[in-house]
């Protein structure tokens, strides 16, 4: 057999050995076998630890011709060694090829994986940082999923701490450093980064004070502070507010102000009101004098009021502020009388009119033409008084009795007895007049007093 052939076979015989190596390799452990084989020409292995370096390494065996490896990680990382250490700071799933050449044979591993679950922390995504408020500044790192063994932050501003998001008050606005230095997990990596904070002065926004206002007021504009801002808000139109067009309520008024990038805002309530003028009373007819009680009614929010009776001759009595006030209308006549309410805060006003409203007719006394004899006892009294009246047959007559401020204290219709008790022994001290009249028309007014 000639040297040329036998050499041949042996190297056929190699490779065969070194391919069957690699085939049960892969068969025994999947798709991501042990990276590590041992052939006729080396042992290769490939580790992973716990902080992303991966050992490449190929021992030649001792009997064998040198051996050189050639490797091609990931596809497009390739390098000429027997024994290098790559970081990968990404966690991921690696491809890697492998060629062995002695010089006379080459070999060629197929495509095997290898793992790294490691991933470099990060602190920042930009090393200068613009805030716009000194209060409860907040740092973080971005790799959460992947927390630091340690970390330690310092700076400006007498800033330091060891929490993981710490948070930090600065004294004034300002440009601020700071540095972060951080032990990644397994104390793989210790990590400094810096950076640089601007804290802005940003102005703040002053919308101005709450007010009141009445429904009809005349169109206003709003003033926010610093100028050039803009308002949002019911009632609003270009910086203006109509009362009217936002109605009756309570409205809040936003102002908003940008500078140095930085927003700012403020708010103002805005009252919109609306009140009436409304009142009774409890008379509106009867003979001099006569008292009349009256009611306001007015709806809203009413601090002031003035009352016109519309009796001149009463003088200072004439009006009244109170807000239920009686008057006494001593003269015959018809009254014209209103009431005109007020919202001081708002300058809202508003004004009731009742035309003739009130009729007094004047007292008239025909004692001449009374053809009745009438005989009170005793007057004055300290208890009560007993009206005695002559009465011809079938004859009727009605009564009233009416204390000094024209208030009907008793009245009585279709009377046929010629003796009455007027008044208990209750009642109070003073003038009372009685009205007598007959069913023929005739009419007398009588005068007495109660003494306690």
């Amino acid at each position: 057999m000639s040297p040329f052939i036998t050499k041949l076979t042996i190297r056929k015989l190699r490779m065969a050995m070194l391919s069957l190596v690699m085939a049960l390799a892969v068969l025994a452990n999947g798709q991501e076998p042990e990276p590590a084989f041992t052939g006729s020409m080396a042992a290769v292995s490939v580790t992973v630890d716990k902080c992303g370096y991966v050992h490449f390494r190929v021992e030649a065996n001792q009997s064998s011709l040198p051996v050189t490896a050639f490797w091609n990680v990931d596809y497009n990382n390739t390098f000429h060694s027997m024994d290098t250490i790559i970081r990968f700071v990404n966690p991921g799933k690696y491809p890697y090829e492998l060629t062995l050449t002695d010089g006379i044979d080459m070999f060629k591993f197929p495509i095997t994986f290898f793992t790294t679950e490691y991933k470099k922390n990060m602190v920042f995504a930009s090393h200068e940082v613009t805030d716009c408020s000194v209060a409860n500044f907040k740092f973080d790192y971005t790799n959460q999923n992947n927390p630091p063994l340690s970390i330690d932050w310092s700076g400006d501003d007498l800033f330091a701490s060891n929490e993981f998001q710490p948070i930090h008050n600065y004294s004034h606005p300002g440009r601020f450093k700071y540095n972060c230095t951080m032990i990644s997990a397994y104390n793989c990596d210790t990590s400094i980064y810096e950076g640089v904070l601007n804290i802005v002065n940003t102005a703040n926004a002053d919308a101005g004070i709450n007010v009141a206002i009445c429904i009809d007021a005349p169109v206003f504009k709003l003033h926010g502070l610093p100028a050039g801002g803009t308002w949002s808000g019911k009632g609003l139109d270009n910086g203006t507010f109509s009362s009217t067009r936002a109605g009756v309520g309570k409205h809040c008024l936003t102002y908003r102000y940008q500078q140095n990038g930085c927003p700012a805002k403020d708010e103002m309530q805005v009252e919109v009101r609306n009140i009436t003028a409304d009142f009774d009373q409890d008379i509106t007819e009867g003979f001099a004098p006569l008292t009349v009680s009256f009611t306001d009614k007015s709806i809203g929010t009413i601090s002031s009021r003035t009352w016109n009776f519309g009796d001149q001759a009463s003088d200072g009595l004439n009006t009244s502020d109170a807000e239920n006030p009686f008057h006494t209308f001593t003269e015959q006549g018809i009254y014209h009388v209103w009431l005109e309410t007020r919202d001081d805060e708002t300058g809202c006003y508003r004004t009731a009119s009742r035309p003739q409203l009130i009729r007094v007719k004047k007292e008239t006394i025909v004692t001449k033409h009374f053809e009745h004899k009438l005989n009170f006892a005793p007057n004055p009294s300290t208890s009560g008084f007993t009206l005695e009246i002559d009465l011809k047959q079938n004859e009727t007559y009605s009564l009233q009795v009416i204390d000094e401020l024209g208030h009907i204290v008793s009245a009585y219709k279709q009377l046929s007895a010629p003796k009455l008790c007027l008044l208990d022994a209750n009642a109070p001290s003073a003038v009372y007049f009685v009205r007598v009249q007959s069913n023929d028309g005739s009419e007398y007014t009588g005068r007495f007093v109660v003494l306690r």
